[in-house]
């Protein structure tokens, strides 16, 4: 009953928070009240019942148990890595099908990811005072090493530290480091942290995984000397500057005589580019006449989008050189 009520206030919070929930995705079980009815275009009438609790559910991917052991969730990463692995290893071998480089790549963007998704969650359930269990890490550590053998065509019996280094991967137990160093340091950030650190003080039967994480990675909790960053880079309602591209070059010049013509504002168009394998930035101010131009290198050092950063940059000096501030 108590999952049934609390599926009820979802739906009325639904309805003034102009959000809809997937009904197919509750578990629910129905019963019927009456299965009377007066002819065969009458539909049988049937109401909802109690909500049956399972011992597992699942969550923006991440399968929750009852104690919060995630011995269910190991087992589904598990299953997904492991798919992932043998599809890898079909790609190729040491003698014939794409590069060790190409399958360490796509097992660094496909299959370790899957392994270590909200790793930040179920690696800090502080279960015997260890931030997970040893079953875990050697159930990660055995996929890795199976990706490793693949990627590099080493011998079966090649220990899971050497594959770790001739293979350049991380061995996962600092991987699963990585992650929650980088979790906690982006969740102190926000504005609304105080709270959630201070969760367990109101309840001490429960460990707040916050400080589980900081615990593990030798930080600390404390947002005093920590810069709060926004979520986002401008607020929701903030209106950009207005864009207009011409569609050839005459009407660029038309646009940009009226523009020019209606105040004594500074203009100056920027442009980052590549050519020939070569990339390159610019600033041009008309009236006056005053431009610059920059050499970012070749492709193999630089891209067009830092070159297009650099023309921005130009441009900015070229204002503070006039003595005019924006406004």
């Amino acid at each position: 009953m108590k999952l049934k009520r609390a599926l009820e206030e979802a739906k009325r919070w639904s309805t003034t928070h102009a959000s809809k929930f997937a009904p197919d995705k509750f578990q629910l079980t129905h019963f019927t009240r009456s299965t009377k009815r007066m002819d065969k275009n009458t539909p049988i009438r049937t109401e909802w019942g109690d909500i049956e609790p399972k011992p597992t559910c699942k969550y923006l991917g991440v399968t929750l148990d009852s104690k919060l052991i995630w011995n269910a969730h190991i087992e589904e990463v598990r299953r997904k890595a492991t798919k992932s692995v043998t599809a890898l290893s079909a790609l190729g071998s040491s003698t014939w099908g794409i590069t060790m480089a190409e399958m360490r790549k796509i097992y660094r963007g496909v299959t370790l990811p899957q392994m270590t998704y909200a790793c930040s969650v179920w690696s800090n359930t502080g279960i015997k005072g260890q931030p997970y269990t040893k079953k875990t890490l050697r159930t990660l550590e055995a996929i890795q090493a199976r990706a490793a053998r693949a990627i590099s065509g080493a011998y079966r019996a090649t220990s899971r530290a050497a594959l770790d280094v001739e293979t350049h991967l991380l061995p996962i137990e600092q991987q699963i480091w990585k992650h929650n160093a980088e979790t906690l340091g982006r969740m102190i950030s926000g504005r609304k942290i105080h709270d959630l650190i201070q969760f367990d003080e109101t309840d001490r039967r429960y460990t707040n995984p916050l400080k589980i994480i900081a615990k593990t990675v030798g930080r600390t909790t404390d947002t005093g000397t920590q810069e709060p960053i926004p979520p986002f880079v401008a607020p929701p309602w903030w209106q950009g500057p207005r864009i207009a591209i011409a569609p050839n070059a005459e009407e660029a010049r038309r646009q940009h005589d009226n523009i020019v013509g209606k105040d004594a504002d500074i203009y100056i168009y920027t442009d980052g580019s590549g050519i020939d394998g070569h990339a390159g930035a610019a600033a041009v101010r008309p009236g006056p006449w005053h431009s610059k131009t920059a050499y970012m290198g070749t492709e193999a050092t630089s891209t067009v989008y830092v070159a297009e950063v650099q023309g921005i940059n130009m441009a900015m000096d070229m204002i503070l050189d006039s003595g005019t501030y924006l406004r």
